[in-house]
């Protein structure tokens, strides 16, 4: 209730208007009543025409009002939800576009794809016709009140029905709730479950882990099944409680009004208007049961998203130096994941000068990926620090660093866009000669030329569906069109064949040989050979650097 209220109080304007609408509507909705009413105690008894004739087109008239403000009401409903919207879906952009990027791999998988489905619960709650629903609420008190001057005692029976409908809808909503929670935790999990299964088909079948993935499958849908039908049930028997609070209210009032007429205490004509009048009230409790159903989902899914909201982001601003040439030195560097008590790496120390090539090797999981991404600020040091150019990296603009690097990550993982779009989508202004001459630098010109759409072709599911040596070479152009300094290349050689090794080779080389430092992660004999340092990470008890003679790579893999 609390967004609600603030999505209305944002706009005074069209609360207002949508608020006059409402009372005439809610007064309009008398006219059917006072048809009635006027009919069973005039008409019939003296049965004049043109009474009957008065009061229909009088009525008739009513109701095409009544239905044209519902029209007029629900249009300005509908203009109070769309631009907190659209700033919710961009500041939860934002958030997990500027987060820390070992926050977000913390997350559970396909936490961060739901958070799409948590803003539509939200958008639902607060829509023209549930926020509609929400405002006619109050009116139950007018049609009370109505009923009061019929018969307090009437009055009574239905507010007692109503008082019945609102606590059979509170705990439902309560109900509702914690399922809901409950099912959101099970839905992740099996988002999670889907995406690995479908990024290994092939594992799933060579390893005939199929069978094992059923189990899994079939406990997970039985779960998700079994909360649905939770909520569905809980949801029933809210609705249930309402219809059955109305039928009270329909009962009681007939029953006590019946008594009331054979007294003499009250018109027929009375009792049918109380009866319809009761039917309004309860009928405006009803729609607020289910509103609030809506809200509680929404309540819950605003938690889920101001979680995300809540990621701590990476540091903004900074210094922004005119020149950088690419000079690193790193002191007493260590690092540990959140959680982990033994550091990957500690005391780490070296000094890279323009224009040499450092070479990182060490056994699987000592680090190697994660120095790369400590230099190009994706991650933070537990101590030490990075100087490039003579500034501590801490005090750079990430964004004016990363554009001094030329970054090639283990795993090439595509964009979203055509294959243009990736290729320069970090320097979109790079002149299409360059871009060209890289295209054939990095051996990517003959799967181009062979494609239909070549730099056009559309880029899909991150570009699994290209082979490993095509998007290793895609990746290599990005990195290389930013025109950095500072070459940070994670298994260079990884996925290609003997014509992408020696490729990769002869770029060395060229951007040895123009100056460009460079910093590569690498088993590769042929690019340790070319190493002006080698930093194994996977010596004990402490990384171990050694200064070796060979400056340049070889053109060639021995």
């Amino acid at each position: 209730m609390d967004e609600l209220f603030s999505r209305l109080r944002a706009r005074p304007a069209l609360f207002l208007e949508i608020s006059v609408a409402s009372l005439l509507i809610n007064l309009l909705a008398f006219a059917d009543t006072i048809f009635v009413m006027i009919l069973l105690r005039r008409y019939l008894a003296y049965g004049f025409d043109a009474t009957l004739l008065v009061l229909t087109v009088g009525t008739l008239a009513a109701l095409a009002m009544q239905y044209g403000l519902s029209r007029v009401r629900v249009a300005l409903a509908s203009q109070v939800g769309p631009a907190r919207e659209r700033a919710a879906a961009e500041a939860l952009y934002a958030s997990l576009a500027h987060a820390r990027v070992e926050a977000l791999e913390a997350l559970p998988p396909g936490r961060a794809v739901e958070a799409a489905q948590d803003l539509d619960a939200v958008r639902a709650a607060h829509d023209g016709p549930n926020l509609v629903a929400l405002l006619d609420a109050p009116f139950s008190l007018l049609f009370v009140a109505a009923t009061w001057a019929l018969s307090p005692i009437m009055a009574g029976v239905v507010l007692t029905g109503m008082a019945l409908s609102l606590w059979a809808a509170e705990g439902s909503v309560r109900r509702q709730a914690e399922a809901s929670r409950d099912l959101a935790a099970a839905r992740t999990e099996n988002r999670g479950l889907m995406l690995s299964a479908s990024m290994a088909a092939d594992t799933l079948r060579a390893f005939s882990a199929l069978r094992h993935y059923g189990a899994l499958w079939r406990g997970q849908s039985a779960r998700l099944a079994a909360l649905r039908r939770r909520i569905a049930d809980t949801r029933g028997l809210g609705q249930a409680a309402s219809g059955t609070a109305g039928l009270f209210v329909r009962v009681g009032v007939y029953a006590v009004g019946a008594v009331l007429v054979v007294r003499g205490e009250l018109t027929f004509a009375a009792l049918i208007g109380a009866s319809i009048l009761g039917g309004y009230a309860v009928q405006r409790v009803v729609g607020l049961a289910s509103a609030r159903s809506l809200l509680a989902e929404a309540a819950a899914a605003q938690g889920r998203l101001d979680e995300l909201a809540s990621l701590p982001a990476e540091r903004a601003g900074g210094e922004t130096p005119a020149a950088f040439a690419g000079d690193l030195r790193i002191e007493n560097l260590s690092f540990a994941f959140p959680g982990v008590v033994a550091p990957l790496f500690a005391g780490l120390d070296l000094e890279l000068p323009a224009g040499g090539l450092l070479v990182v090797r060490g056994f699987n999981g000592c680090g190697k990926s994660t120095f790369l991404r400590l230099l190009a600020g994706l991650l933070e040091p537990s101590t030490g620090r990075i100087q490039a150019g003579g500034l501590d990296l801490a005090r750079w603009d990430l964004e004016h660093w990363r554009r001094q690097l030329c970054y090639l990550p283990q795993e090439p993982f595509l964009l979203a866009g055509t294959v243009r779009d990736n290729l320069t989508m970090a320097n979109p202004g790079l002149p299409e000669s360059r871009l060209n001459a890289l295209i054939r630098a990095c051996g990517l010109r003959r799967h181009l030329d062979l494609s239909d759409k070549g730099l056009d072709a559309p880029v899909n599911d991150g570009g699994r569906d290209l082979p490993l040596g095509i998007r290793r070479r895609m990746a290599l152009v990005r990195a290389l069109a930013t025109e950095g300094s500072l070459l940070l290349l994670d298994e260079p050689t990884e996925g290609l064949d003997a014509e992408g090794v020696q490729a990769v080779y002869a770029l060395m080389n060229d951007l040895h040989r123009g100056g460009r430092t460079i910093v590569a992660v690498s088993a590769d004999p042929g690019i340790l050979r070319a190493a002006h340092l080698v930093l194994d990470l996977g010596a004990e008890p402490a990384p171990a650097l050694t200064v070796q003679r060979a400056f340049a790579a070889p053109k060639e893999k021995p």
